[in-house]
């Protein structure tokens, strides 16, 4: 059996998206919190020869929209002695495949994609306590949320919230340009893929200040400071309340220029020849 110095002269990439980065106790969410999982993801990171992130607060996080003390954003706050190697490489996005079919939209209609919202931990991590919460006493704003066919603990009880399961990928241009707005308010979110499809599409979005959504976002869209639910009914009101539009083919363009396929594939090549000609990235 070859040993273990053999396996480390290999080089190897490892790309990094969240659960692999990020722990939440309360919710048992990430690996590094699971001492099997733990073991494993820990020593992968360690002995890789790059680690290429979708965003740098994978690595270095000092998020304070989740107030839990217990939990832990970022690599170099949960391994010690943290010294792998990496380079951040965003996420690509099939731009051609997402655009502006509709400008008129109705002025207060949300779309949130969340995933297997019947297991309990995964209704706290994407955030949709928050928005059935305020859905419930503000019967004028519609809310579709697209992805899971039943959410833990809801009884679809509220006829101003639409809960649709997983559609095909070609049908999420019609579910986006039916919404004027896209709400994203993870716990942890390291990218944020259907944040950038909708921004594409036009929907003007709503982000916690987790991870890289902020910089996606940049002054197109609005961003929930703290996981609170008095200022995200604050924040929803006064949204709606804001006579000046933003312009959707400028929300469009920010995705454009930083986030399509063409470049996360030019700088992995980059990164790629690099490491095989023994020189840093």
């Amino acid at each position: 059996m070859p040993s273990l110095s053999f396996f480390n002269l290999k080089k190897h990439i490892i790309i990094l998206h969240g659960t692999d980065c990020n722990v939440i106790p309360e919710i048992q969410y990430g690996n590094l919190q699971k001492p099997i999982l733990k073991w494993f993801t820990r020593e992968s990171i360690s002995k890789a020869t790059l680690l290429l992130p979708v965003s740098k607060f994978l690595i270095e996080n000092q998020s304070t929209y989740y107030t839990d003390q217990n939990a832990l954003f970022g690599l170099k706050n949960i391994i010690h002695k943290f010294d792998t190697p990496y380079q951040v490489i965003f996420n690509g996005v099939d731009t051609p495949l997402f655009y502006v079919t509709n400008t008129n939209r109705e002025s207060k209609s949300f779309l949130t994609i969340a995933l297997d919202l019947n297991i309990e931990k995964n209704v706290k991590l994407k955030g949709i306590d928050l928005i059935l919460n305020f859905a419930k006493k503000n019967e004028d704003f519609r809310f579709t949320i697209l992805g899971s066919e039943s959410i833990f603990g809801y009884d679809n009880n509220l006829p101003n919230v639409k809960i649709i399961g997983k559609v095909p990928q070609d049908n999420l241009i019609i579910h986006f340009n039916n919404h004027k707005y896209y709400l994203q308010l993870s716990i942890s979110e390291s990218f944020g893929l259907s944040l950038c499809e909708a921004m594409l599409c036009g929907c003007i979005p709503i982000v916690s200040n987790v991870g890289m959504m902020p910089e996606i976002v940049e002054d197109k869209g609005f961003i929930l400071m703290s996981r609170d639910q008095v200022q995200i009914n604050n924040l929803l009101h006064t949204i709606c309340q804001d006579k000046k539009e933003i312009d959707q083919f400028l929300i469009r363009e920010l995705i454009l220029k930083k986030y399509s396929f063409p470049i996360r594939r030019e700088k992995l090549l980059f990164a790629i020849h690099h490491l095989t000609s023994n020189k840093s990235p």
